[in-house]
């Protein structure tokens, strides 16, 4: 259960997951005797087939279940305090003192949930890399997903008796899908623009300015690239952007067109742009 300490005028106080021990009379004494907070290793090894950063963050090994449990009861112990505190007192009478004790309750919770997500970082990138198809990918998968897995440590209810790794999961999972359709979304909306700069440039118009002279050079450079494709290509890029239909066709609509699977249309498709923006780099009547 999460509570949240009331204050009279506070716009935050301190939420933390409640457990049965910190309302025993000997609660301080229970979390004093529960494992220690382990130390970060001193050695930073390189870990094999990942960049030096991924293995900076992997450094910490993971959790074993007793420790994960501790570590819990200590971090919401310290918010749970640091609530009493705000409970108890109200803000006029809060001085120097007071607001010592409450910072550090508050600054010890901070140091053990940072221990909690760096040793979950291995899986993190362990979940992250079926949905990266490049180091620099995983990396900022890893980085994006920092944010909902501090998160996911707060909301944690440990007395459950559920494992860390096991809430962890669905939440990281969510996110790189949510992120996944995210890239999705944008590398459609961006390769339909370039489509749209090459493709839909009128065909028959006369020649009034330097503007319309530069579009028709634009619709010839076109068809001579379309021409360095594959035929396969060709018509792939044409379904999809509607050249020889009436309209442009989904990636599983292309795939049945020339029997292919949908994912399978979708990395033909990007790749056959991907050679045409070379080609647009590389001609120069375009680059002026």
């Amino acid at each position: 259960m999460i509570c949240q300490s009331p204050s009279q005028t506070e716009r935050v106080s301190t939420s933390f997951v409640d457990h049965p021990l910190f309302h025993q009379p000997d609660a301080q004494t229970q979390v004093d005797a529960l494992l220690p907070i382990p130390d970060r290793p001193r050695v930073e090894s390189r870990v094999r087939g990942r960049s030096a950063g991924l293995s900076r963050l992997c450094v910490r090994p993971p959790l074993t279940k007793l420790q994960e449990h501790d570590l819990f009861c200590r971090m919401n112990y310290e918010k749970y305090r640091a609530a009493c505190l705000e409970r108890s007192v109200s803000l006029r009478d809060r001085d120097a003192n007071w607001h010592r004790k409450h910072a550090g309750h508050r600054q010890r919770a901070d140091e053990i949930r940072n221990v909690i997500v760096e040793s979950n970082m291995r899986l993190a990138v362990a979940m992250a890399q079926p949905f990266a198809d490049s180091e620099d990918a995983l990396e900022e998968l890893v980085a994006d997903v920092t944010l909902p897995l501090i998160r996911a440590v707060e909301l944690f209810d440990v007395s459950r008796g559920l494992c860390f790794s096991t809430y962890a999961s669905h939440t990281l999972r969510n996110h790189y899908l949510r992120f996944g359709k995210r890239q999705t979304r944008q590398a459609r909306r961006q390769i339909q623009g370039d489509w749209q700069q090459f493709a839909t440039v009128p065909e028959e118009r006369p020649l009034e300015s330097e503007q319309e002279q530069h579009v028709a050079t634009c619709r010839r450079l076109t068809r001579e690239m379309l021409t360095t494709l594959s035929e396969r290509e060709q018509c792939i890029l044409k379904s999809r952007f509607g050249l020889n239909t009436p309209s442009p066709q989904t990636f599983s609509e292309v795939g049945e067109t020339i029997g292919l699977s949908k994912e399978r249309a979708r990395v033909l498709t990007h790749r056959a742009i991907d050679r045409l923006r070379e080609l647009r780099v590389e001609e120069p009547e375009l680059a002026g």
